[in-house]
């Protein structure tokens, strides 16, 4: 009941800020750049990662141009078929154009209406899409180098700040680590006590559209059993076989090739998101397992029990993960073996354009025997890389070179 009078009250607040926000220019630039070089670009991402809303912005910008461009923009109820876009197509006219289509996954015939359209008008077509993998896989072979697919993420932490207009501190870290960053979360204000219930709400949502039904699961149930277990144990090296082997101690039977085919459905949906293990004493990546994160902090809270221990410090690794990948980096759990034969894992090893850093992450709980074994770790790696530790809070610069810097600085771009 209260979440039913606070949506009425709060949302046309919240529709204002976002608005606002969506327009995150530093993607808007990429689809500015794609322009040049491509003339079919997706924008994908998470359902609740505000797509349409982006590209009315992205339409803002064009407008801008001189010359000016002649822009044709079909919501989804316009377009149910080759038909209607060949017969909205004829607007473009001569000369530059572009044509926005949301939601462009179930049309009809949208290839064969592409062709058509690329052949008789100088168009860019921008699709938004809620299933960009697979809208890539059926265009791909069809537009090669043409198609380019852009993946919006969710809210970074400096944008969920200016959304809910706090400032950062600790308590807005731990805000941006239960709440997430999809558009929808925005319905109350982070702080709200009904906050985790609409989470939940919207989880389940999410998990029975974009993954029950669209895959046909039979077994709901060991699914949201798999989500939980994952959530429990973000950023551990997890393999099918260990997975199968903890449901049998709570008397859950399910067979490896089922865990695999789950996590593989979670993956395609955006719900989950892998990281491989490279083996960094042999230069090899593993194939023993992965390391798993949810593709929104807000996803992960629902299936979460927050008063566990260590709850916030998985919660923090999964916001560093996500940092890492939208900011362009590849990014693996390394392992390293000791001289002593002893195994310890880096949280992060992460390589772009030819540059490396390693991260580790500094729990909260860890006891002063565990930090000093994860410093050990990072020390073992002498490939002169910048190493870093990564905690709630930073600190000075150690004398033994590894940088210890907080969440927060991390988040927010500051080294």
């Amino acid at each position: 009941f209260y979440i039913s009078l606070s949506v009425d009250n709060y949302y046309f607040v919240c529709y204002i800020r976002h608005s606002m926000v969506y327009k995150r220019r530093n993607y808007i630039q990429t689809i500015m750049d794609a322009r040049k070089t491509h003339r079919v670009i997706i924008v994908g991402g998470l359902p609740g990662t505000g797509k349409n809303r982006f590209l009315a912005s992205v339409i803002q910008e064009i407008r801008g141009e001189k010359p000016p461009v002649r822009i044709v923009h079909l919501q989804h109820d316009d377009t149910t078929g080759t038909r209607d876009i060949l017969q909205q197509a004829r607007a473009l006219g001569v000369g530059p154009s572009v044509m926005v289509i949301e939601n462009g996954d179930g049309i009809d015939g949208l290839s064969e209406s592409l062709n058509r359209i690329l052949s008789d008008y100088s168009a860019t077509i921008l699709i938004s899409s809620r299933h960009e993998k697979a809208l890539d896989t059926r265009l791909k072979p069809i537009f090669g180098t043409l198609l380019q697919t852009i993946r919006l993420p969710p809210l970074s932490y400096p944008e969920f700040l200016e959304a809910c207009s706090i400032r950062d501190s600790m308590r807005s870290l731990e805000l941006y680590a239960e709440n997430g960053g999809l558009v929808h979360h925005a319905l109350l204000p982070p702080d709200s006590p009904d906050r985790f219930s609409l989470l939940r709400f919207r989880a389940d949502s999410f998990l029975l559209t974009e993954v029950l039904e669209r895959f046909t699961v039979r077994n709901p149930r060991a699914i949201r059993e798999l989500l939980r277990f994952v959530a429990r144990h973000t950023g551990e090296s997890l393999s099918s076989r260990q997975i199968q082997e903890a449901f049998s101690t709570r008397n859950i039977t399910i067979s490896p090739q089922a865990v695999l085919d789950y996590l593989g459905y979670c993956t395609d949906s955006g719900l989950l998101v892998p990281a491989p293990v490279y083996d960094l004493s042999r230069k090899k990546t593993l194939d023993c397992g992965m390391s798993w994160y949810f593709g929104d902090s807000g996803l992960r809270c629902a299936f979460t029990d927050r008063e566990r221990a260590g709850t916030f410090d998985r919660a923090l690794a999964n916001l560093v993960f996500l940092h890492l990948t939208d900011s362009g980096w590849t990014v693996r759990q390394g392992r390293v073996i000791r001289g002593n034969g002893n195994r310890e894992d880096i949280s992060f090893v992460c390589d772009r354009d030819g540059e490396r850093r390693y991260i580790q992450m500094a729990g909260s709980t860890a006891t002063a025997a565990e930090q000093l074994r994860k410093r050990t770790a990072l020390l073992s790696l002498r490939d002169g890389w910048p190493k870093y530790l990564i905690g709630a809070y930073g600190d000075e610069q150690p004398e033994d070179g590894i940088r210890q810097v907080s969440v927060r600085e991390l988040l927010l771009g500051q080294f």
